[in-house]
């Protein structure tokens, strides 16, 4: 299924792309996606059997706002095939950012930063990964102190929560 996901997305990408089309396709796929996301009654009607495709079509193809992603959302209630609209959705933002030459960044801190320090923390990761940076700046008080960076499949973790872990299992292994 996430094969089918990411070459659906990969197509839209290429399709988008090629059409001038990147930014509303990508906006149209993450709107419909929200609204899938958080509406458990449009779940339910999407996804019911005895719901008719032409009611299913007119209900999210009617809300899509490019034609591209209308195309997409008759081809996947015609395949049945809806709940990869999220998986779909993720793929293109993350080929997108790509062909843009930015990096998504979550950074997780103890405490609010300050904009000066934010605009530091967001200037070394550019410079350290080649890419501007698409950074999300999220509270975690669990953390203690410092800051825990998830970038990709990569997590940097300078978190003082990560450091009494460290010296927790070194001391148990002692």
């Amino acid at each position: 299924m996430a094969d089918t996901a990411w070459r659906l997305a990969r197509a839209m990408f290429h399709a988008a792309r090629d059409a001038g089309e990147l930014e509303p396709v990508g906006a149209d796929l993450a709107r419909l996606n929200a609204v899938l996301r958080a509406s458990p009654d449009i779940q339910r009607v999407v996804h019911h059997p005895r719901i008719s495709e032409t009611a299913k079509d007119n209900l999210l193809g009617g809300a899509a706002e490019t034609e591209l992603v209308r195309r997409l959302i008759v081809s996947l209630i015609a395949s049945r095939e809806v709940t990869l609209l999220t998986a779909i959705s993720r793929q293109f933002r993350q080929m997108a950012r790509q062909e843009a030459g930015v990096v998504k960044v979550e950074v997780r801190t103890a405490i609010e930063l300050a904009p000066d320090d934010e605009a530091a923390l967001r200037a070394a990761l550019e410079r350290h990964f080649g890419r501007r940076a698409a950074m999300q700046v999220v509270l975690d008080p669990s953390l203690i102190a410092g800051v825990r960076v998830l970038v990709d499949d990569r997590v940097l973790d300078d978190s003082l929560k990560a450091r009494l872990t460290t010296l927790g299992e070194r001391l148990r292994a002692a």
